[in-house]
């Protein structure tokens, strides 16, 4: 079981916004200093997601995949969108695999909705032949 996992960024206040939006989690704690917001503790089920502000973090070192339903490929898209998460695919696309789709957030860092190990998107059905009701 996770306890917690903490992201490194140069402002705390930009990222924690943004998974705020993603994951639809609330704030559990947020610490400050002399020189502002030092961390955000993100509440996401039995686990924390902690943004610690760090200066010398490193653009886009972190692949987080959070999970999402499966068959909700269109929603998951939609909550990357609405997060902010750019798109680093071709066309300016989000990279999917049958079981993820991933972006990219505030400070680079890979950020995925998985649907593991049921597909992400339903699988269309196939036409129904050969019978008095398929055609």
């Amino acid at each position: 079981m996770i306890h917690h996992l903490a992201i490194l960024t140069p402002d705390a206040q930009v990222l924690s916004s943004f998974y705020k939006m993603l994951l639809d989690v609330s704030t559990d704690r947020e610490q400050r200093d002399d020189a502002g917001l030092r961390s955000v503790w993100l509440r996401a089920g039995g686990s924390l997601l902690m943004i610690e502000r760090e200066a010398a973090a490193g653009p886009g070192r972190h692949v987080l995949v959070f999970a999402t339903a499966p068959g909700s490929l269109a929603a998951a898209e939609a909550r990357l969108a609405a997060a902010g998460a750019r798109p680093e695919g071709p066309g300016g696309a989000y990279l999917r695999t049958r079981f993820t789709i991933y972006g990219r957030d505030p400070d680079g860092n890979r950020v995925g909705l998985s649907s593991w190990p049921e597909p992400l998107e339903q699988e269309p059905l196939a036409p129904l032949t050969g019978t008095s009701f398929g055609g």
